[in-house]
C-alpha cells in the first residue's frame, strides 16, 4: 500500500468526514495533527547512551493544543476519544505523526519509542492488527527493529 493510499485512509473514518479539517498537515516546521478540536505535535526525547554520551533513541511525546492553544495533558488527550473505533483512530493518528516526524528528523539509524494506549490495545479486534503501522513503517524506509512499542 502506497503512502498516499495510507494517509487517505484517515480522511474518513469511523462515519465522520474529516475533508473539511486533514487530521494530518504537512508544513515546513514537520507535521502536525488534527482530531476534533486538538492541534497535535511531536516532541522527541533524546535517550542518551552513559559512555558515549550520544543520543542513541528517542522517544516520541505527543503535546496536543485545544481549539484556544491551552497545552492538554496528553493523559487528557487521549481520554478523548469516546469508542473503541475512536480510540484505535486517535491511537494510530499518533503513532503516524511521531513515525513521519522522526523520519524527518532521524539520521537512519536511531531507534525511535512509542507509547501505545492501554485503551487502544482493548479496542482492537483479530486479523490484521498492526498492518497499518507495518505499512506506514515500510513506506518511511523504518525497520520494525528500530520501533520499541511502550
Amino acid at each position: 500500500m502506497p503512502i498516499d493510499d495510507l494517509l487517505a485512509d484517515f480522511v474518513h473514518w469511523n462515519g465522520r468526514d474529516t475533508t473539511t479539517v486533514p487530521p494530518l498537515l504537512f508544513g515546513d516546521r514537520g507535521v502536525s495533527g488534527r482530531y476534533r478540536d486538538l492541534s497535535l505535535h511531536s516532541a522527541f526525547q533524546p535517550l542518551v547512551s552513559a559512555a558515549t554520551l550520544d543520543a542513541v533513541a528517542h522517544e516520541a511525546l505527543l503535546r496536543a493544543c485545544d481549539g484556544s492553544g491551552q497545552a492538554i495533558p496528553p493523559p487528557a488527550a487521549f481520554a478523548i476519544p469516546e469508542t473503541p473505533a475512536e480510540v484505535v483512530y486517535f491511537d494510530r493518528l499518533c503513532r503516524m505523526l511521531h513515525v513521519l516526524n522522526f523520519v524527518n528528523q532521524d539520521n537512519g539509524s536511531g531507534t525511535l519509542y512509542l507509547n501505545v494506549s492501554g485503551r487502544h490495545l482493548l479496542g482492537v479486534g483479530e486479523g490484521d492488527h498492526g498492518k497499518t503501522f507495518e505499512t506506514l513503517l515500510s513506506c518511511c524506509g523504518i525497520g520494525p527493529e528500530r520501533i520499541v512499542l511502550e
